[in-house]
This record gives C-alpha cells, sequence and structure tokens, in this order.
C-alpha cells in the first residue's frame, strides 16, 4: 500500500511537470520515446527506492539507534506514530505537492502570457485543456489529502476518521466523473458501442469538462505531444 499511494504522488507529479513542459518548450531535450523511459524510471523507480530505504532501516540490527524506523505493523498496519509517518510518507508528498504548485503556477502564468501575445498560438487550446484537467486531478487529490493530515490532529475523534477514509475511498469516483464524464468521452464511447451519441444530460453539466462544452472535436490537435485515436470505426457510408 506505501509503494502505490507514493507512485499516485509521483505520477501526479509527472502529469504536472508534463504539461508545464508542453506549455513552455516547443522542442524538448529529449524525444517523446526517451521521455517516456525517464517518466517511467521516475514514477516507479521513486517509490521503489523509498520502500527499499524503509525496510532496510525497518529490518536494521537493533543495535543502530540513530536511525528513525518505520516500525511496520507493530500497533496497526502502516507507520508506527506520527513522527514515522511524516518522515517516511507525508514529507515527501508534501515535497511532491508543493512541486505540483509550482509547476501549475508557471503553466497558468506561461498561458496566460501566450492568450495576452496571440491567441492563434498553435497547441493553445489543447494546452489550456491539460492543464485545467490535470489541475482539476490534482485539486482532488491534494484536497482530500489536507483532510487526512487534518485527521492527525483530531486523532481523537474516531468520527473524523471515518469521514476522512469515505472521501479517501472515494477519490477514483471524484477522477472518474472529471476525467470520464465528459461530452467528447461519452459520446465516443456511445459511437463505439451503440453507433449513435448519447444525451449529454446522463452526466451534471457541472461534471463536463468546460471546452467539451464549446467543441465536440479532439482536443489534442496531431502535432501536439499527444494523440487523438478515434474510439472506433467510422460509420459506413451510402452510395
Amino acid at each position: 500500500m506505501y509503494f502505490w499511494l507514493l507512485a499516485s504522488f509521483f505520477w501526479l507529479n509527472i502529469a504536472s511537470f508534463n504539461v508545464w513542459r508542453s506549455v513552455e518548450y516547443q522542442r524538448f531535450y529529449f524525444n517523446d520515446s526517451q521521455l517516456f523511459w525517464i517518466y517511467f524510471a521516475y514514477g516507479w523507480g521513486s517509490p521503489l527506492m523509498f520502500l527499499i530505504a524503509a525496510l532496510v532501516v525497518h529490518h536494521a540490527p537493533e543495535t543502530i539507534e540513530e536511525m528513525l524506523r518505520p516500525n511496520f505493523a507493530e500497533s496497526k498496519c502502516w507507520f508506527h506514530g506520527n513522527l514515522e509517518t511524516w518522515a517516511y510518507f507525508y514529507g515527501p508528498v508534501s515535497v511532491l505537492l508543493g512541486m505540483n504548485i509550482i509547476f501549475f503556477l508557471m503553466t497558468v502564468f506561461r498561458l496566460w502570457r501566450l492568450s495576452s501575445c496571440d491567441s492563434a498560438v498553435p497547441g493553445l487550446r489543447s494546452s489550456r485543456f491539460k492543464c485545467v484537467l490535470y489541475l482539476k486531478i490534482f485539486l482532488i487529490m491534494g484536497i482530500l489529502w489536507v483532510f487526512e493530515v487534518l485527521s492527525f490532529v483530531v486523532n481523537d475523534s474516531e468520527g473524523f476518521w471515518y469521514i476522512t477514509d469515505t472521501l479517501n475511498s472515494l477519490q477514483g469516483v471524484f477522477i472518474f466523473f472529471v476525467v470520464v464524464c465528459r461530452t467528447r468521452v461519452l459520446n465516443g464511447l456511445a459511437k463505439r458501442e451503440w453507433g449513435r451519441t448519447i444525451i449529454t444530460s446522463v452526466c451534471p453539466r457541472r461534471c463536463l469538462s468546460g471546452p467539451d462544452l464549446e467543441q465536440e472535436e479532439a482536443m489534442l490537435a496531431p502535432g501536439d505531444d499527444e494523440t487523438y485515436v478515434a474510439m472506433g470505426p467510422p460509420p459506413e457510408r451510402t452510395t
């Protein structure tokens, strides 16, 4: 569980960096293939290193007293106390969330400058869409983990633990509504399964991402760092 939780925050950090990179640089130092392996190594390798370090310290000889041991599963199926939790989990997560905030601020500032200079900048609309989408995901994960931190402050209240655990367990549902519950995605799935579009009111209008309400075409046009893939074969033409 420790590894997967850390990995989710490292991959969110990758998403934040990638949005800023695509806005800031038209030509980056590495190509897409190289970036994939760099992201892969960072997204999975970093949490793996934290896990290995925690296990090494946990199983270190008892004669070494200077180490802050994680003490897994001594009193619960997590770290032993608040200090260990902050050192091995909340500390790294706080750093990653801080980096995400910096990346998003730089991205927003860059988009604002591009918009004020020339509204016809290639890929500007796509970059705005990606920025808004990842910002929503970041806010969902960030706010939920703020509640998790607050649960340490009022750890005597069992009811507050139920609230935070419930919110965190629904994190995937919230992200589903933000990422999937959009006009283009729903209509693409409907066309593939049933050969027709569906009524967009199936999902609340507030759940739909802004750019999707303005157009049905693919947001990531050819030439951007992502490629739009059609969600099914084109309809047959009648002669």
